[in-house]
């Protein structure tokens, strides 16, 4: 029997370690047979990301603290596989474990099943691979940024790669790590740079800098870019991160906050999914191991 859990985290606002909300679905053979929705207080009241996915401070203000949540999630995983869709709701839990002096979480065993997606259909190497777009092509209904409901799509998704290509979850671990065969000419830094690199954690999401950051920008670019991000100058409608660096009062006006910073921000409030995160957690993100 294949036993594996899937796993999505919601955040209060764009710090990563600001975990409010965590699902966790436990699947036999692709058959939900248990799950839990923990509310988490972030021990935080700036909840940006409320119109995201609907989570006020109310609501979490007398619920438990990541560090009284953490052991019973360790507990409750094991040893088991455990399936997430990209790389944000690990870097999340790394965030988190490392704000509350946490022993990380082993990550070898956990699977991304966006890059199931990936090797399974061929229309969806490059992109549309985001788990809403799957969940519809698959007729898969859910409650979309409700962690409890993305953590039971995402292993919906897991158990329908595993049909579609005859193979087991454990026999999906070690795929997962072989090269994704694409004709693009990684050899180019420029091109690099423009698509992101097809093998990184990070491919599919589009990545803005803004204000003075301690790298120079051009490797910065190229950091991001081998971690997958495909580098764009402005933000726009498909802008997914946005890397805050320094600002430059006289450069933004005398303003905190830069006009990059200022439209993502509405965006967010207009329901678009962008993750705005400091330099330093940008740093962390693109020197995680991949697993």
């Amino acid at each position: 029997m294949d036993t594996y859990f899937a796993y999505d985290v919601e955040t209060a606002n764009y710090d990563y370690s600001t975990i409010c909300q965590i699902g966790l679905v436990k699947f036999e053979d692709g058959q939900v047979v248990e799950s839990w929705d923990f509310l988490i207080n972030p021990q935080t009241e700036d909840f940006m990301f409320t119109c995201i996915h609907g989570i006020t401070y109310n609501m979490v203000e007398n619920k438990p603290t990541f560090n009284e949540i953490y052991p019973r999630l360790l507990e409750i995983i094991g040893n088991n596989f455990v399936i997430h869709h990209t790389a944000f709701d690990k870097y999340a839990t790394q965030a988190a474990c490392e704000a509350h002096q946490q022993k990380i979480l082993d990550f070898s065993r956990w699977i991304d099943s966006a890059k199931m997606v990936r090797r399974t259909f061929p229309e969806f190497t490059k992109k549309g691979y985001g788990l809403k777009n799957i969940a519809q092509q698959i007729g898969i209904e859910f409650n979309h940024h409700n962690a409890c409901e993305d953590a039971r799509a995402a292993g919906l998704i897991a158990w329908f790669c595993c049909k579609e290509k005859g193979i087991s979850i454990s026999e999906w671990q070690k795929l997962n790590k072989r090269p994704i065969h694409l004709t693009t000419n990684s050899k180019d830094i420029q091109e690099l740079i423009k698509n992101g690199n097809p093998e990184g954690e990070l491919y599919g999401e589009n990545l803005v800098f803004t204000g003075t950051l301690s790298l120079p920008r051009t490797e910065a670019s190229y950091k991001a870019a081998l971690a997958g991000c495909k580098i764009q100058d402005g933000i726009n409608k498909q802008t997914t991160i946005l890397v805050v660096g320094i600002q430059d009062h006289f450069t933004t006006g005398h303003r905190e906050k830069s006009s990059k910073q200022i439209k993502a921000e509405k965006l967010i409030q207009q329901g678009q999914n962008i993750k705005i995160i400091s330099e330093n957690d940008f740093i962390k993100i693109i020197s995680l191991p991949e697993r």
